[in-house]
């Protein structure tokens, strides 16, 4: 059984970073998400998410505990993922990792950055950061 817990989930003012990757200025906004997954119990990934907020009017608000992201801005915004590009490395964890998948600091991690893009071809969500438990 696969379950969460969301850490953040917030809308906040864009960062370098996700201005860059979304093409926004810099007073636009965003919707952050940073939640671990578990299944039957155990962490199996640590999750930040970043959206950009315009797209995403009041999503914020929603309960999204134990809901897919991605089956939510589907059914709620009709935007939906026509294709992705991914990077991976391997890692150590950080601190944040450490602590809420409660992994020792020389666990070998596998890290995937991701950018997805709707039927438009416009960039609709970074995630920064993906670690996942061997």
């Amino acid at each position: 059984m696969v379950t969460t817990k969301t850490f953040e989930f917030c809308r906040a003012t864009a960062n370098e970073g996700e201005q860059k990757v979304f093409g926004i200025p810099p007073e636009s906004d965003v919707v952050r998400i940073t939640r671990v997954y578990y299944c039957d119990g155990q962490p199996v990934t640590h999750t930040h998410i970043s959206l950009p907020g315009h797209k995403l009017p009041g999503m914020e608000k929603l309960d999204i505990d134990n809901h897919s992201i991605f089956q939510t801005i589907r059914e709620r915004y009709r935007l939906t993922v026509q294709r992705a590009e991914r990077w991976f490395t391997a890692e150590l964890p950080d601190a944040e990792s450490i602590i809420r998948m409660g992994i020792s600091a020389d666990t070998p991690l596998v890290s995937i950055e991701s950018i997805t893009y709707a039927h438009d071809a416009a960039r609709r969500n970074t995630t920064s950061r993906c670690i996942i438990r061997p």
